[in-house]
């Protein structure tokens, strides 16, 4: 087995075991009025505050559910950059990988910010800054998901891409 395909079943199961993870912690938030993602796009200061205001009485399956999105842009960055270097080299797997990359960086700062944000008290812009980031992170992992489709779809066809 390659060095390649290890990385690609440790990361597959770590990423297995983080969705079930958010599901459960994830239902916890829900059942408060707001889910992560009401979070992730709240843009504001005032729809951040009443979602973290719902949140304090189950605050530590907040913590929690942000402790595994520490590890989860790791295992989807790591899965999606896996796949595109087993199909080839070129310019698409390039952009590929560097989509994960940049998707799971602010992944990362969206994180650090909402972590900020929680233990501080402290909102202010952030908000802005956290949807942002959890836009590119969004529109990173879509673009290196349909480039990696694609360039699936084409090398199966055995036409040249690139």
């Amino acid at each position: 087995m390659d060095k390649d395909t290890k990385i690609l079943i440790v990361a597959s199961f770590a990423f297995m075991i983080c969705n079930v993870l958010f599901f459960v912690l994830g239902q916890t938030l829900e059942k408060q009025g707001f889910g992560i993602v009401d979070q992730q796009f709240a843009w504001s200061q005032a729809r951040t505050s009443e979602i973290f205001e719902t949140w304090k009485p189950v605050m530590d399956s907040v913590y929690l559910f942000m402790l595994v999105d520490m590890v989860y842009p790791l295992t989807y960055a790591m899965i999606l950059i896996v796949l595109h270097r087993k199909l080839g080299e070129g310019k698409f797997a390039i952009v590929g990988i560097r989509s994960a990359v940049v998707a799971s960086v602010c992944d990362y700062l969206e994180n650090v910010l909402t972590f900020a944000m929680l233990l501080s008290g402290f909102i202010g812009i952030i908000p802005f800054f956290v949807g942002l980031f959890a836009t590119i992170k969004f529109l990173g992992i879509l673009s290196s998901i349909v480039l990696l489709v694609y360039r699936k779809l084409v090398s199966d066809g055995k036409q040249s891409i690139e």
